[in-house]
């Protein structure tokens, strides 16, 4: 639950974080099979809030 009591509100920070742990374990690949190099990516892209 976010602090102004919402549930399930997802932030560019805790994303950020999943995103670069994922990184960390390599866990990230291109169709090649290559590490997707992470700081290309648009984090804000990856989820929304819209429907809660």
């Amino acid at each position: 639950m976010s602090r102004d009591g919402h549930w399930g509100v997802m932030t560019t920070a805790r994303w950020q974080a999943f995103l670069d742990w994922i990184c960390e374990q390599h866990l990230l690949k291109d169709s090649l099979g290559q590490d997707v190099v992470c700081d290309s990516l648009d984090v804000s892209a990856m989820f929304t809030n819209q429907f809660l």
